[in-house]
């Protein structure tokens, strides 16, 4: 796994996330979705099917389900108590 690439993602997901928390819901999402591919190369490279799941099922979902209601608060909070810790226990 490419700490640098985990690394860089979770840098790019908190300043998505402060963005959010700051009210700039249309900003917030295109930086995250800026990260999105970087994440999909993270993500194939789990090996562990139970981490995948939980990433896609506690963090990923719901913060679609977030984008779709435009909740910036909500993706934010996904992001930083959700996605951003399961990346960081990859590094």
């Amino acid at each position: 796994m490419d700490k640098e690439m985990i690394d860089n993602v979770i840098e790019k997901l908190k300043n998505a996330a402060d963005v959010l928390y700051q009210g700039d819901v249309d900003k917030g999402m295109v930086q995250l979705g800026g990260t999105l591919a970087d994440m999909e190369i993270i993500i194939a490279g789990i090996s562990e099917e139970e981490l995948q799941n939980k990433l896609m099922d506690d963090a990923l979902a719901p913060i679609l389900s977030a984008m779709e209601q435009r909740d910036g608060t909500e993706m934010a909070d996904l992001i930083t108590y959700e996605l951003i810790p399961v990346f960081e226990t990859l590094v």
